[in-house]
């Protein structure tokens, strides 16, 4: 669950992207074509998260929400954009 904030699940998971996010993924098109990743995108992306978990973790909430799962979505998409996250 992308909302559970703090648990050792979720910040395996973010210790994963931020790697990924500092030695980009390699993404194979077909025919030996091959596209890296935009590390400077995912720099962004992963900025915006840091912002949110900050703000969770001082005051309780941000943009009066109670967790950052619309950012982890958006790093985890970010990091690795042929996966898709399965549906609650």
């Amino acid at each position: 669950d992308l909302d559970e904030i703090g648990t050792p699940r979720y910040n395996l998971l973010l210790d994963l992207m931020k790697c990924q996010v500092k030695h980009p993924n390699n993404t194979t098109l077909g025919d030996n074509e091959e596209k890296t990743t935009d590390a400077k995108l995912c720099v962004k992306v992963e900025k915006a998260y840091n912002s949110c978990h900050s703000g969770i973790m001082g005051v309780g909430n941000f943009k009066g929400r109670k967790n950052c799962g619309k950012e982890i979505e958006s790093l985890f998409a970010c990091v690795n954009p042929n996966a898709s996250l399965p549906q609650a």
